[in-house]
C-alpha cells in the first residue's frame, strides 16, 4: 500500500487495517509519509492513535528517520522519536539531542531530551548538564543531575554538597525532593575519598528521608565508606557513633571490625546505645575476632547490649564458646541470672545446649524458662532439652510442659531492622500476656497491618533501611482504616527537630533508647 492522497478516502477501518498491514510488513521506508500524515492532523482520534502505534513499532527499523524526525516541528512528533533513539541507543541522534536542549526548548522536551542524552551516555551533553542542575522543573533538574554524577564530573561537585545541605533548612528539612535525592546518587557514584566523606558526614542529616538515602548510598560504596564511618565511630556525637556501628554492620566489609573493637574497648563507646550498636555490627560481621570480642560481651550489664550480644553468637556459636557461657551463666551478682534470661527470651537454643552441660548453669537456664511467660520461647526451649539425650534433660522438659502462657487478646506490631531489639520487644510484652509481632522495616510493617491481623499498638524505630519510622507514620495515618491506631516511636536521637517530625506525622507518644522492660510496660499500657 502507498500512502498519499487515497488514504485520506478511505473510511475510519481501512485506514486501520491499512496502517496495521503497514506495521506487519515493517515498511520503514514509509516512515517519512507517515510522519508527514500524523503531522498534519485532521484525522479521527481513533486512526490517530492507530498512526502513533505504527509509527511507534516502525521507528526502531530506522535510526536516520528518527534522528531527522528530531528536527520536526511538531513536539510529538520530536518526543516520540527522542524516546526512540534512547529506547534503541541510536547514537547518531546524540549531536541533534544536544543542539535541541541548547536551544531552551518547552520544559517537558527539555526533561525528554536530557533523559534520552542520560540514557545514551552522551558526555558530550555533561557541559549542558551543568547548565541544567538547578532547572526549576524537578524532573528537569532530575536528569541533569543523574547525567553528571554517571559520568563523575568533578566540576559538579560543589552544586552537588550544596543541595544536600540545603535539605536540612528549617523550610526542607521535612520533605525530600528529586533534585536531593539524585545529588545524593550523583555523589555515590563519584565514588571518590572526598564524596564519600561528605556522604559520612551528613549520616546524621537532619532530614529523615535524605538520612536513609544517604545510609542506603553508603552501604553500596560498600569497604570505601568503612574508614571514614570508622573514623566517626571513634570520635563523632553519640548519635553519629550509633548510626556509623550501625552501617558497619550492614556494609558487611570485616576491615570494619578492628575500627568496631578499637572503640569498645576503648572510652569512646560509653553510653549504652552506642555499645549495643557496635555488638549488633559485630554480629552481622561474624570474624573471629568478632565473635572472640562477643563472647567478652556476655558480662554485659545493660540488657539491650545483652541481647546484642546473645543474638549474635546464636547465629554461630565459636567452638570455644561453651566454658565461656557456663561460667558467664554461673557468674554472681545478678548477671548469671539476667543472661539465663536473654538466652530464653532470644531463643538461643544452641546456646541453651552449650550452657547446659554444666549443672549450675543448666539449673539458671531452665529456671529461667519455666519463668518466661512467652510460650513461643518456652515451647522452643522444651523443644530443645527432647533432643538432649539423658534423665536430667527429659525431667527439664516435663517441668516446663503446659507452663506456656497463653495471650490475653492485646496484639502489638512492633517494627525494627534490629533482630535483638524485636526480641526486646517481645520479652517485656510477655510479662503483660501481649502478644508482639514483628518487622524489620516500614515496608513489612505496612503489609501486616493491610493484611487480616488486627493490632492495638505499633511500636517503630525511627532510623530503618526501606523505609523508616517517621514515613510510615504517615502512610498508617494516611489510611482512614489506621487512622486511630496508636503509635510509639523509638528513638536513640537528641535531635529535637526528628521528634517534632514524627509529632507531626501522627506519633502519639515517644520511647528514648536504651529501654528498660519497666518502662516500655509502663508506657504501652498507657494505650492498652
Amino acid at each position: 500500500m502507498e500512502l498519499g492522497s487515497d488514504f485520506a478516502k478511505k473510511n475510519l477501518v481501512e485506514q486501520i487495517v491499512a496502517l496495521d498491514e503497514l506495521e506487519k510488513a515493517g515498511r520503514a521506508e514509509v516512515i517519512p509519509d507517515l510522519l508527514e500524515l500524523y503531522r498534519g492532523g485532521n484525522l479521527d482520534d481513533v486512526v490517530c492513535g492507530a498512526l502513533f502505534d505504527t509509527l511507534r513499532a516502525l521507528l526502531p527499523r530506522s535510526e536516520t528517520d528518527t534522528v531527522a524526525g528530531l528536527a520536526s516541528e511538531d513536539p510529538r512528533i520530536q518526543r516520540m522519536c527522542a524516546q526512540t533513539a534512547g529506547r534503541c541507543e541510536f547514537r547518531t541522534a546524540v549531536p541533534t539531542l544536544v543542539a535541541l536542549a541548547s536551544s531552551d526548548p518547552d520544559t517537558s522536551l527539555l526533561g525528554e531530551f536530557l533523559s534520552t542524552l542520560s540514557q545514551l551516555g552522551a558526555a558530550e551533553a555533561v557541559p549542558l548538564s551543568l547548565r541544567y542542575l538547578r532547572h526549576p522543573d524537578p524532573v528537569v533538574s532530575a536528569t541533569a543531575i543523574e547525567m553528571v554524577g554517571k559520568h563523575k564530573d568533578p566540576a559538579c561537585v560543589g552544586e552537588l554538597y550544596a543541595m544536600v545541605r540545603e535539605a536540612e533548612a528549617d523550610e526542607r528539612y521535612e520533605i525530600c525532593d528529586l533534585s536531593t535525592q539524585k545529588a545524593i546518587e550523583a555523589i555515590g557514584y563519584l565514588g571518590t575519598a572526598e564524596a564519600v566523606s561528605f556522604l559520612v558526614s551528613k549520616i546524621h542529616h537532619r532530614n529523615p528521608m535524605v538520612r536513609r538515602l544517604i545510609h542506603d548510598e553508603l552501604i553500596r560504596c560498600g569497604a570505601r565508606a568503612v574508614g571514614p564511618l570508622g573514623r566517626l565511630v571513634l570520635s563523632g556525637d553519640d548519635d553519629e557513633k550509633v548510626l556509623a556501628a550501625n552501617l558497619l554492620g550492614f556494609i558487611g566489609d570485616r576491615s570494619g571490625v578492628g575500627l568496631l573493637l578499637e572503640a569498645l574497648d576503648g572510652a569512646v563507646l560509653s553510653t549504652p546505645n552506642a555499645r549495643y550498636a557496635a555488638y549488633e555490627a559485630l554480629g552481622r560481621l561474624g570474624s573471629l575476632k568478632a565473635l572472640v570480642r562477643l563472647a567478652d560481651g556476655l558480662d554485659e550489664p545493660d540488657e539491650l547490649s545483652l541481647m546484642a550480644v546473645v543474638t549474635a553468637l546464636e547465629q554461630e556459636p565459636p567452638p570455644f564458646l561453651a566454658p565461656r557461657l557456663r561460667a558467664a551463666l554461673c557468674s554472681g551478682d545478678g548477671q548469671g541470672d539476667r543472661l539465663a534470661r536473654t538466652v530464653i527470651a532470644v531463643k538461643a537454643v544452641r546456646l541453651f545446649e552449650a550452657g547446659y552441660g554444666d549443672k549450675e548453669a543448666a539449673a539458671r537456664l531452665v529456671a529461667a524458662a519455666a519463668a518466661c511467660k512467652d510460650p513461643d520461647a518456652v515451647a522452643a526451649v522444651r523443644e530443645k532439652l527432647t533432643e538432649i539425650p539423658g534423665d536430667r534433660a527429659a525431667a527439664d522438659a516435663a517441668r516446663l510442659e503446659g507452663g506456656d502462657t497463653a495471650w490475653k487478646g492485646r496484639r502489638i506490631l512492633a517494627v525494627d531492622d534490629s533482630k535483638s531489639m524485636l526480641f526486646f520487644y517481645r520479652a517485656a510484652m510477655a510479662e503483660l500476656g501481649v502478644e508482639v509481632q514483628t518487622a524489620g522495616d516500614g515496608e513489612e510493617a505496612l503489609a501486616l497491618l493491610s493484611g487480616e491481623s488486627s493490632f492495638d499498638l505499633v511500636i517503630t524505630d525511627l532510623n530503618m533501611p526501606r523505609m523508616d519510622g517517621i514515613e510510615l507514620t504517615r502512610k498508617i495515618r494516611a489510611n482512614f482504616l489506621l487512622e486511630g491506631l496508636p503509635i510509639l516511636m523509638a528513638t536513640t536521637e537528641s535531635d529535637g527537630s526528628q521528634v517534632e517530625l514524627a509529632r507531626k506525622a501522627g506519633t502519639n507518644g515517644f520511647l528514648s533508647k536504651p529501654l528498660t522492660p519497666e518502662v516500655l510496660r509502663e508506657a504501652v499500657l498507657r494505650y492498652l
